[in-house]
C-alpha cells in the first residue's frame, strides 16, 4: 500500500489542465514541423538541375582511411590538396596559394578573347546561370549571395579552362591586379613558390580537377569557353580539349579515346567527362557459349551451376582459363569470355599515382548519382570483378606477365593493396553487369576435361626439358608397342616359307 502511494506521488495523474498544456506542445512540435517542411519544399522548388555534385558519403570516406580515425576523417582521396574549384572547400586555408594565380588565369584569358569579353560580361553571364548553377549541388550554400557565387564561378571557371593550356608559365609573368606598376617580370622567377612550374602543377592540378567535391558544371566552364576563346585555340568544342587534356595527362585513357567522346551523353562535370571517356555507350562484356558440343558439356558436368563471382586468377589458371588483354577495347568494361577456348580477355589496365584517388572518386559519383540504378553502377561492378580476379600477388604477377596490369606504383604488395582498397563499402547493384560472364566461366571450370587438360599443360609442358622427356618416352612407348606389335603377329601368322 505504501508503495502504491509512493508510486502515485512520483506519477502524479494528468489533470485536464495539464492535458491541455501537453496538446499545446504537441501542437507547436506540429506547427514548426510543417513550416520545416514547407521550407524544404520551397528550398528544393529552385533546382533548375539534377544533382550531379556530391558530397561524399561519410561511409565512403571511412572506407579510405586505414585505419579509421575520426580526427582524420576530412583528409583522403576526396579532398583537394592544392586548388578548390567549387563551394564545398572555398573556406580551406591551406588551398588559398592559388587564389592569386585564380585572378593571373582571368587576366590571361580576357587578354586572348577574340570576342573582346570583359570580366563584367563574365560576370553577367555567370550571374545568369546562377540558380541553374546552383541546383547542380547537393548542398544549397545559402550564405553565398548571388555576386560571390558569380564572382567564384568565374575566378574557378576560368583557372579549370587554363589547366588544358600549355600556359601556366604565360600567366606568371602577368602581374597581378591588385599589384601598382609592377614589373611583370618581377613575378617570373622570383616567386614566392605560390606558382610553381609548369608540367609538375598540370598533373597534380588535374588530379584536384577529377575530385567529386571539386567540380563545376559543364554548361558553366562551356559559357566561359565560348567568351573567352582565343585565335590560338586548337579546338573549337570544350568537350574536344578536356578529354584531349586527359588522353595526355591520364595514362591509359588513349585505349578508349574516340567514340565515347562522339555520342550525344549530357556532361555534368569533369570528372562525368572522364567517366565517360572510360566507360562508352558502347563498351559490353560479352560470352561466346563455345557451340552445341559445349552445351552438352555443360547439361553433363554442371546443369546448374550459377554463382556470384568467380575464384582469383591463379584458380582460374588451375581450370583452364587463359588470360590475354583486350587491345581493341572500346572502354574499361570490354571484358570477354570466351567459352570454347577458355579464354578471358581485359582490358590493359594501367595503375600510376593518382589511379586509387581517381577511381575511387568515380565510384562515389556512381553511389550518388546513379543509386539504384544499373547502368549507372558500371565502374563499381568493375571493381568487384578485379576483386574476384586478385587475392594475392601472384595474380597480381599473372596479370603482369600477361599485359593486363602495367604497374607504375611499384611492388606487387603495393598494387594488390590498391585494388583491394577499392572494393571497400561498393554497394552493389541487383543485376551485375558481369553475371552471365561469371556463370560461363564457373560452368567452364567444372568440366572435368579442362581442368585435366590445364593440369597436363601446366606440369608437362611448362619446362622443355620436361617436354622432351615426355616425347622421348611417347615415342619410346611407341616403338615398343609396334616392335610388340610385330612380334605377336609373326607368331600367330607365321610365313608359309617357315
Amino acid at each position: 500500500m505504501d508503495s502504491l502511494q509512493a508510486s502515485s506521488a512520483h506519477h502524479p495523474k494528468l489533470t485536464p489542465h495539464s492535458r491541455e498544456n501537453k496538446l499545446k506542445i504537441d501542437l507547436s512540435e506540429i506547427n514548426s514541423m510543417e513550416e520545416e517542411m514547407k521550407n524544404n519544399a520551397e528550398s528544393n522548388r529552385w533546382r533548375k538541375e539534377p544533382c550531379s555534385i556530391f558530397k561524399v558519403p561519410t561511409f565512403l570516406r571511412w572506407s579510405s582511411l586505414k585505419p579509421y580515425n575520426p580526427k582524420k576523417i576530412s583528409y583522403g582521396p576526396y579532398d583537394p590538396r592544392f586548388v578548390s574549384i567549387d563551394p564545398f572547400h572555398r573556406e580551406n586555408s591551406q588551398l588559398q596559394d592559388m587564389e592569386e594565380f585564380k585572378w593571373r588565369a582571368v587576366q590571361f584569358l580576357l587578354s586572348k578573347s577574340k570576342e573582346k569579353a570583359t570580366l563584367n560580361d563574365c560576370l553577367n553571364k555567370m550571374e545568369e546561370l546562377g540558380p541553374r548553377a546552383r541546383s547542380c549541388y547537393s548542398k544549397t550554400f545559402k550564405l553565398i549571395s548571388d555576386n560571390d557565387w558569380a564572382k567564384m564561378m568565374v575566378l574557378d571557371g576560368c583557372f579549370v579552362l587554363l589547366i588544358p593550356k600549355d600556359n601556366l608559365e604565360d600567366i606568371a609573368l602577368l602581374p597581378h591586379p591588385d599589384d601598382e606598376q609592377q614589373p611583370a617580370a618581377a613575378s617570373s622567377n622570383e616567386n614566392d613558390g605560390a606558382i610553381p612550374p609548369a608540367w609538375p602543377i598540370r598533373k597534380s592540378l588535374l588530379a584536384d580537377l577529377l575530385l567529386l567535391e571539386n567540380q563545376l558544371p559543364f554548361f558553366v566552364l562551356d559559357e566561359l569557353f565560348k567568351l573567352l576563346r582565343s585565335d590560338d585555340d586548337y579546338f573549337d568544342e570544350l568537350v574536344d580539349l578536356a578529354s584531349y587534356t586527359l588522353l595526355l595527362l591520364y595514362p591509359g585513357t588513349q585505349y578508349f579515346y574516340g567514340p565515347v567522346l562522339r555520342s550525344n551523353s549530357r556532361i555534368h562535370h569533369f570528372l562525368h567527362l572522364f567517366y565517360l571517356t572510360i566507360v562508352s555507350n558502347q563498351s559490353k562484356s560479352s560470352t561466346h557459349d563455345g557451340g552445341l558440343m559445349a552445351k552438352m558439356m555443360n547439361k553433363c558436368w554442371c546443369p546448374n551451376i550459377r554463382r556470384r563471382g568467380i575464384p582469383s586468377v591463379t584458380e582460374l589458371e588451375k581450370s583452364g582459363v587463359k588470360f590475354k588483354p583486350n587491345k581493341d577495347a572500346q572502354s574499361i568494361l570490354d571484358v570477354t569470355f570466351d567459352f570454347q577456348k577458355g579464354e578471358m580477355k581485359i582490358p590493359p589496365l594501367i595503375l600510376y599515382s593518382y589511379t586509387q584517388t581517381t577511381l575511387r572518386n568515380i565510384i562515389a559519383f556512381e553511389q550518388c548519382f546513379g543509386a539504384g540504378c544499373n547502368e549507372l553502377t558500371r565502374i563499381s561492378d568493375y571493381v568487384i570483378l578485379v576483386d574476384f580476379l586478385v587475392g594475392s600477388s601472384a595474380d597480381i604477377s599473372t596479370l603482369q606477365d600477361k599485359g593486363i596490369v602495367l604497374n607504375w606504383l611499384g611492388s606487387q604488395e603495393e598494387v594488390l593493396t590498391v585494388l583491394k582498397q577499392l572494393r571497400s563499402e561498393i554497394v552493389g547493384t541487383n543485376k551485375d553487369k558481369f553475371a552471365d560472364m561469371y556463370n560461363q566461366i564457373n560452368m567452364y571450370r567444372e568440366i572435368p576435361l579442362n581442368k585435366y587438360r590445364a593440369t597436363l599443360c601446366r606440369d608437362y609442358c611448362g619446362d622443355p626439358w620436361i617436354m622432351c622427356s615426355v616425347f622421348a618416352g611417347i615415342v619410346l612407348f611407341v616403338l615398343t608397342a609396334m616392335q610388340t606389335y610385330t612380334a605377336m603377329y609373326s607368331y600367330y601368322h607365321p610365313s608359309p616359307a617357315s
